[in-house]
C-alpha cells in the first residue's frame, strides 16, 4: 500500500512552485515467507587460497565443501516463517521555475502561445529516505525550446556522489513520434572508472489518437 501526494502553484504566470510525496506506505510480507536468525560471535581471518597438504586425490571442491562444513558446525540457524512489514523509502520532490522569452510570430508580430515560452530555468531539491541517512541532491537546470520539435535541457547538480555533476537533455517530437536522449556526469565519460555514479538514457515513444487543433 502506498500514496502519493503532490501539488503545483503558480505564483506569477511566469513563476511556478512544485511538491511531492512519492511511496507514504508499506509492504506486507506474509505469504512464503521464511526468517533466518544467527546470533554467535567469530573471528574469521580469511580463507586460505592455498590447499592444505593432503593426497594426491585431494579436490579443490573437496576443500570448499570442508570449510561450508566447518561454518555449518559454528553457526546454527533459526527459522521461523512470521509475517512482516517493511515500509517504503519516502521521497520527497520540490521546484522553484521560471519560465521568459515568448515567441513573436512572424507571420503577425504578435506573440506565438502555441510553442509558449522559449526558456525555463529552475532549481529542483529530491531526496530519499534510507534506513540510516537521508539521500538528497540539488539540481540547478536551464530548459531551452529551440523548435517546435525540438528542446534541450542542461543541468547541474550537487549529490552524496558528486559537486560537479552536469547533465543534458535533448528532446525532439517529429509527427507522432518523441526521441529523447538523456545523460548525467558528462565529465567523466572520458574515463568511467573515476565515476561514483552515470546515467544514460536512450529512447522514442509513439503517440497515437492525438487530437487535431482547430
Amino acid at each position: 500500500m502506498g500514496v502519493d501526494i503532490g501539488l503545483t502553484y503558480k505564483l506569477t504566470n511566469q513563476t511556478t512552485i512544485d511538491a511531492s510525496i512519492q511511496d507514504i506506505g508499506f509492504i506486507r510480507h506474509f505469504k512464503d515467507v521464511e526468517n533466518y536468525k544467527i546470533k554467535d560471535k567469530y573471528t574469521f581471518s580469511g580463507i586460505n587460497p592455498f590447499f592444505p597438504e593432503g593426497s594426491n586425490t585431494d579436490t579443490a571442491q573437496e576443500y570448499w565443501d570442508e570449510v561450508k562444513n566447518n561454518f555449518d558446525e559454528l553457526f546454527k540457524e533459526t527459522i521461523t516463517n512470521n509475517s512482516y512489514t517493511t515500509f517504503r523509502p519516502v521521497k520527497f520532490n520540490a521546484a522553484l521555475r521560471y519560465a521568459f522569452g515568448k515567441s513573436i510570430n512572424k507571420a503577425c508580430n504578435c506573440v506565438d502561445n502555441d510553442i509558449g515560452d522559449l526558456n525555463e530555468i529552475g532549481v529542483q531539491l529530491y531526496s530519499i529516505s534510507r534506513p540510516k541517512i537521508v539521500q538528497g541532491a540539488l539540481t540547478f537546470y536551464y530548459y531551452r525550446k529551440l523548435f517546435r520539435a525540438l528542446k534541450l535541457k542542461g543541468t547541474y547538480t550537487i549529490d552524496s556522489f558528486s559537486f560537479k555533476n552536469i547533465g543534458m537533455g535533448v528532446s525532439s517530437h517529429i509527427g507522432k513520434v518523441n526521441f529523447y536522449i538523456i545523460a548525467d556526469n558528462l565529465l567523466y565519460y572520458q574515463n568511467l572508472a573515476k565515476a561514483r555514479s552515470v546515467s544514460f538514457q536512450l529512447g522514442f515513444n509513439y503517440i497515437f489518437n492525438q487530437k487535431k487543433k482547430g
